[in-house]
């Protein structure tokens, strides 16, 4: 279910795209089919997943903006396109070690919570940097993410 979430999220955002270009918000699809399940309230252990296919398709998409963004770059200006290559390797550590961390915060204080914030922190994350692929300082991409507590209480 949650491969079928993702590819209809994303086949949504490219039909919208192509009537919209101008106000087109590429991760519309991905929204949508988040809001479509969770109008369904449906039970934690289904809402969990729900939330990981919705961060998963955000990243997808973010993957797909920049490569409109790459691709071009790789042959006009191949220095470029490797240093945007290694930061966005970067970029993809800072959001694996940010999920890690939130992992951690669940498994030692919450172990029945929704897992939702984690998601909406790296869905953000992931929308920004489409946006914002030549901003490499770690400093801004923390700026987008507030983490979870340093402690349980």
């Amino acid at each position: 279910m949650n491969r079928l979430i993702i590819i209809v999220s994303i086949v949504l955002s490219n039909t919208l795209a192509a009537k919209d270009k101008i106000t087109h918000d590429p991760f519309q699809g991905c929204q949508k089919a988040y809001d479509k399940e969770m109008e369904k309230s449906p039970p934690t252990p289904v809402f969990r997943h729900i939330h990981w296919d919705a961060k998963e398709c955000t990243k997808v998409v973010m993957n797909k903006e920049l490569d409109k963004i790459l691709i071009p770059l790789k042959k006009a200006n191949p220095a470029k396109f490797k240093k945007a290559m290694a930061e966005q390797a970067k970029f993809n550590s800072f959001a694996k070690d940010l999920e890690a961390t939130w992992d951690k915060y669940y498994e030692k204080c919450c172990s029945t919570c929704g897992f939702e914030e984690v998601s909406e922190e790296l869905m953000t994350l992931y929308k920004w940097r489409s946006d914002h692929l030549f901003e490499n300082n770690i400093a801004d991409w923390k700026k987008q993410v507030s983490g979870p507590a340093d402690s349980c209480d």
